[in-house]
């Protein structure tokens, strides 16, 4: 099961309620609600997704006006300002579950980008991916999906875990297990953006990740735009 992390900051439209655990209580996303797809790859993708390489030769990218997920422009721009260490295939054969909204895109690509602890390798350009995300509506609320994926060289009992950090006007992460996951995504609900319509995320190594060179893992996320009768349950 994927852990949802804690939110920080701002008042919730949201129903809150207080249940030990922290689980996603049937989410509610209108179909009508703008949804910006985005896998980490260069190549053609199926309308309603954006290819943003996260590795871009290892060089800050700005891929600008993003199209939603009928194939609309946007008017919003992703930034990556630190990329990703490296790239290989992921593996996985094929997404099902909360990860099959997913496969579209893998079916043309099934590349996962990492970036590596600096602590454990010099040549690290960072600790972790960092992007921002431009031209957001700040009075809306975004819920952000991020998929990680890896079956290559590790052995299936090692902790991949990968933290997926989000800031804004509210902050918040969750953490998921890559290793092997095929079914799996981390989601991270009410992220407000700031004034500007700015928010940022990274991906870095969780504290209990075991892969020796410390990775942590992306191969794509959605970020969606929250309704009013959207429901999660807050930590005790």
């Amino acid at each position: 099961m994927k852990k949802i992390g804690t939110l920080n900051g701002g008042r919730y439209s949201l129903i809150r309620l207080a249940v030990c655990g922290f689980f996603a209580l049937g989410l509610i996303v209108a179909a009508h609600a703008t949804t910006i797809k985005i896998y980490s790859t260069s190549v053609a993708l199926p309308t309603g997704w954006n290819a943003c390489s996260f590795y871009a030769s290892g060089k800050p990218a700005l891929y600008k006006n993003l199209k939603d997920s009928t194939g609309a422009a946007t008017g919003v721009s992703l930034f990556l300002m630190s990329p990703a260490r490296s790239y290989e295939g992921s593996g996985i054969a094929v997404y099902s579950g909360d990860a099959a909204d997913f496969e579209s895109a893998r079916a043309k690509n099934s590349s996962v980008v990492y970036c590596v602890d600096p602590a454990l390798d010099d040549s690290a350009q960072s600790s972790c991916i960092r992007a921002r995300m431009m031209g957001l509506d700040p009075a809306k609320r975004y819920e952000f999906r991020f998929l990680g994926s890896y079956k290559s060289t590790v052995a299936a009992d090692v902790d991949l875990s990968t933290r997926y950090s989000v800031f804004g006007a509210t902050d918040g992460w969750a953490e998921l297990n890559v290793n092997q996951n095929a079914d799996q995504v981390a989601r991270v609900f009410d992220i407000a953006p700031l004034s500007d319509g700015s928010v940022e995320f990274t991906v870095a190594a969780a504290a209990s990740n075991q892969d020796t060179r410390r990775r942590g893992f992306l191969c794509a996320l959605m970020i969606v735009e929250m309704e009013d009768t959207d429901i999660y349950v807050d930590p005790c």
